[in-house]
């Protein structure tokens, strides 16, 4: 049987971080912002605004002041802080008219009370826009109706992990990155048109299927052609620039645009520009050797741009004798094979045929299966891992049990391995490297949690946004100098089970808004770095068989939990 060659002894010789690696990391940034955009947009087409009870007709009709209306009308509630405020969504079931020829100037609380069924929406609070909330009336008996379409965007994403994940392996990676992409812009463009709950559920359905395929098959593909040694840098500096600089702009663009339906517009915009990736990125040479290359040897093909002729001879007075790579014109598939595979390549397409893995290798022994079940349950239990609001008990609970990870990081079988980049392939592959992504599902949980929960911070939500997304930007470049010297597996459960510590602390300073922001920016910073180690994480790890359905497995397990998450925040 012939001797192959693992991609990443090769690469060396091709030059690990050229030219070539330059223009593909470049190639990162449009897909970065189409995952900002399907994956926030939503947050700023939603935000609910103030509001409260229209006021009564005869009310209305009165020469009064609008404080003499509220003071009448508008029943007084405690907030959670234990503040009064006018209640948003009841009202006096009295004789307005009467109370007005009285002289009554304030309401008496015995007054019978009734829910309303319109509102005044004070805009000034969601950008001095009207959002699909404010234009729909989402809003008290029908607030839920924007968190059951968050949960409803999962449950696409699920269903698009699954045959995303499946189709990357089977066709490759940049059919599949074109066809989430355009799926992603026709979901932008069929919400700009909602006129009802039922049409917004259904976008937002489609919208979850190419999420987050939209930018991982884009990011792993990247990271196949750097070498191991600058893997680190590409894999975090990307998400530095690029989703740091969506995520800080998008909320001045919403506000801008001040149109939940043009900024839904826009949004498709990118997306559908990225549709020209077909033509222009090379298909993953893994993907390509991991079909079997070419089913005989021949000349090689090598793309001029990403292997100088003159490092390939000097490369060939060592182990390699041939180096098949991807022609980017052609597409060829290719094969990596030392000198003897000349002879003994007919055999080897025979022994050399890949093993199916599924997700049925996860239960297969006792142990494995604990370790899934464990799994599962730690990410229902961290769904709504984020800095949690005042007085709000479940979610103390749920955050508090971020601080359990940095304990469990012990118990689970998630070592690192060796120089961050094994070339041992098991030969149940999926199985054996399970239990190391453990991290992506919890910090996936936690990073959603972080997102969302902006808007409940006593702050503009518009700055707090930008603020908090821009510790992205600190935490990747931290992540740069420190990662291949400390390792992923302690950085990434330790600032994990940090992050939980800090959101239990916003409950010691509840009454204190500018301490609750700087809890949550810092807690933000930490699952930034939880979050970007085990994206790195999954796509060194897994091997290139089933890589794509492996991440797309990982990612399906913290959607399953993140369907609940919209719900919880609400609580």
């Amino acid at each position: 049987m012939p001797k192959y060659l693992d991609f990443d002894d090769v690469l060396p010789h091709a030059g690990e971080f050229g030219t070539y690696q330059w223009l593909l990391f470049l190639g990162l940034a449009p897909f970065c912002l189409n995952l900002v955009l399907i994956y926030v947009v939503h947050i700023f087409v939603s935000l609910p605004p103030e509001h409260h009870c229209v006021f009564p007709q005869a009310l209305l009709d009165a020469d009064v002041s609008n404080e003499l209306k509220r003071n009448l009308s508008l029943p007084v509630t405690l907030d959670l802080t234990g503040e009064e405020r006018y209640s948003s969504c009841q009202v006096y079931d009295v004789d307005y008219s009467q109370l007005l020829q009285e002289g009554v100037t304030s309401a008496n609380t015995s007054w019978p009370i009734r829910s309303c069924d319109a509102w005044t929406f004070d805009l000034t609070t969601s950008g001095n826009y009207a959002t699909i909330v404010s234009e729909l009336s989402w809003v008290c008996e029908r607030e839920w109706y924007a968190s059951i379409s968050q949960t409803v965007f999962f449950v696409g994403a699920i269903v698009g992990g699954v045959a995303t994940g499946w189709a990357a392996d089977k066709y490759g990676r940049v059919p599949v990155l074109v066809a989430t992409n355009f799926l992603g812009a026709a979901s932008f463009l069929l919400t700009a048109t909602a006129g009802s709950l039922a049409e917004y559920l259904v976008y937002r359905f489609i919208a979850g299927i190419s999420f987050d395929t939209i930018f991982v098959m884009m990011y792993v593909l990247v990271l196949e052609y750097v070498g191991p040694r600058r893997r680190t840098l590409v894999a975090n500096l990307s998400i530095a620039l690029f989703y740091t600089a969506g995520t800080v702009a998008l909320p001045w663009l919403a506000k801008w645009v001040a149109n939940w339906r043009l900024l839904c517009a826009l949004s498709a915009v990118p997306m559908m520009v990225s549709c020209v990736a077909h033509w222009i990125l090379p298909e993953s040479a893994r993907w390509l050797l991991s079909q079997g290359g070419m089913p005989f040897p021949r000349a090689t093909c090598i793309s001029a741009y990403l292997v100088p002729s003159e490092r390939l001879s000097r490369g060939g007075n060592g182990p390699l004798k041939k180096i098949l790579l991807v022609s980017t014109a052609a597409r060829s598939p290719i094969r990596l094979e030392t000198s003897s595979a000349k002879q003994e390549t007919e055999s080897a397409s025979k022994d050399d045929e890949q093993k199916t893995a599924s997700v049925l290798d996860l239960f297969r022994t006792p142990r494995l299966r604990k370790t899934t079940i464990a799994i599962c349950l730690l990410c229902l239990k961290l769904v709504a891992a984020s800095p949690p609001s005042p007085l709000r008990i479940l979610p103390f609970i749920l955050h508090s049990s971020d601080i359990l990870i940095f304990v469990l990081a012990g118990i689970l079988p998630c070592t690192s391995p060796p120089r961050w980049c094994p070339t041992h392939h098991p030969s149940s592959p999926l199985a054996s490297y399970l239990p190391r992504f453990t991290l992506l599902m919890l910090v996936s949980l936690a990073y959603d949690g972080h997102l969302r929960n902006v808007s409940n911070l006593p702050l503009d939500v518009f700055v707090s946004f930008s603020v908090t997304s821009a510790t992205e930007l600190p935490a990747d470049t931290f992540l740069v100098l420190t990662l291949d010297r400390w390792g992923r597996r302690w950085m990434a459960f330790g600032t994990l089970g940090l992050s939980g510590v800090l959101s239990v602390l916003t409950l010691l300073v509840a009454d204190n808004p500018l301490g609750i922001a700087i809890l949550a920016v810092m807690g933000r910073f930490c699952v930034n770095i939880s979050y970007n180690i085990g994206l790195q994480y999954a796509a060194e790890l897994l091997p290139t068989v089933v890589r794509a359905q492996g991440v797309a497995a990982v990612h399906i397990m913290g959607y399953v939990a993140a369907l609940l998450s919209p719900i919880i925040v609400e609580l």
